[in-house]
């Protein structure tokens, strides 16, 4: 059935409509920070350590489970499984570090407004007579 729209109707704020975009605006600050959490097979992690020993281990990710969960092979052969929450990426080491990527542009930066050239020694006037 359909609503009849009436006077009333249009004095009256829709509430539902508006209580839907502020939801919506809050969803979207809420994920907008977050980074994504993915981990790819083969890359270098240190799990955490529910057993006696280290808190936390070296391992590579040896498969992807679910969404969030992995397989782990610990570097001393064992095979975890560990939520992405229990796991973190391992840097690379200073020696394995790429070239810092320079920024390449077709022109060089010159400011729109840059301050007239100021010398040091004040000129002086040379008088230019004939």
């Amino acid at each position: 059935r359909r609503h009849v729209r009436t006077r009333l109707d249009l004095m009256k704020p829709d509430l539902a409509a508006h209580v839907a975009a502020k939801q919506a605006a809050q969803k979207k600050a809420h994920d907008g920070g977050r980074k994504g959490r993915e981990l790819v097979v083969g890359e270098s992690v240190i799990a955490r350590n529910y057993s006696d020993g280290e808190k936390w281990l070296s391992g590579t990710i040896a498969e992807k489970l679910g969404p969030l969960s992995y397989s782990v092979k610990m570097d001393n052969g064992l095979l975890w499984r560990r939520h992405i929450d229990q796991l973190l990426e391992v840097s690379k080491p200073c020696g394995a570090q790429t070239e810092p990527r320079v920024p390449t542009t077709s022109k060089s930066f010159i400011p729109e407004h840059s301050p007239p050239a100021v010398s040091a020694i004040p000129e002086e006037p040379t008088d230019v007579t004939p």
